[in-house]
């Protein structure tokens, strides 16, 4: 049995989000997500980011509520990406946990 390390739960979704990491916007889709980041699949428009990479990522819930949250990509793997929130945004990252479920 796999201990978990992780400080925040993660939480599975599929969700589709937009990604810009300089007012570039990518489509792509959440794998999963925490009160500390999400794994997120690559956009298949060929674009990778670089680790330490600054993202801002919208999360359309509803055609009425988008959640938009900043990160950096701390882990690039061959179909997807890690990304950790940055810091200072834990209501609204709450408030989109609460929303996805």
């Amino acid at each position: 049995m796999e201990i978990e390390r992780r400080r925040h739960p993660r939480r599975d979704t599929l969700t589709a989000i937009m990604v810009a990491p300089n007012g570039n916007e990518h489509s792509a889709a959440v794998m999963d997500v925490s009160a500390g980041g999400a794994r997120i699949w690559l956009p298949e428009d060929d674009w990778t980011p670089s680790a330490g990479a600054a993202l801002r990522l919208s999360f359309e819930v509803d055609p009425a509520q988008t959640f938009v949250v900043r990160g950096e990509v701390v882990r690039v793997c061959v179909d997807h990406l890690g990304v950790q929130f940055a810091p200072d945004q834990e209501q609204q990252i709450a408030d989109l946990l609460v929303s996805l479920n």
